[in-house]
């Protein structure tokens, strides 16, 4: 079983490509749920960010994993926010 550590937020700048403006960079705001896994270590996801897990021995590294991971799945080219979280829309 998983205990609850807390949660947190993350302050993702991702380059995307868009059209006309070229390369833009653009700021997100992520939040972020960390846990205590039973074998030791921690793990980080995100209900904003489908497809973000990352796992550390500490809580420090695990957020510094999550920012990396969340980092690729936003700069994906078909990357699109799952939730209204944050000031994020979907898409529709």
């Amino acid at each position: 079983m998983l205990a609850a550590v807390g949660r947190g937020v993350l302050l993702i700048r991702a380059r995307k490509f868009s059209g006309s403006l070229g390369v833009v960079t653009v700021e997100h705001v992520i939040q972020l749920h960390i846990e205590r896994l039973p074998e030791g270590g921690y793990l980080a996801t995100s209900d904003a960010v489908q497809g973000l897990v990352a796992q550390g021995r500490t809580i420090q590294e695990t957020i510094e994993i999550a920012r990396d991971v969340a980092k690729k799945l936003i700069e994906a080219p078909n990357w699109m926010p799952v939730t209204e979280e944050l000031g994020h829309t979907r898409n529709s």
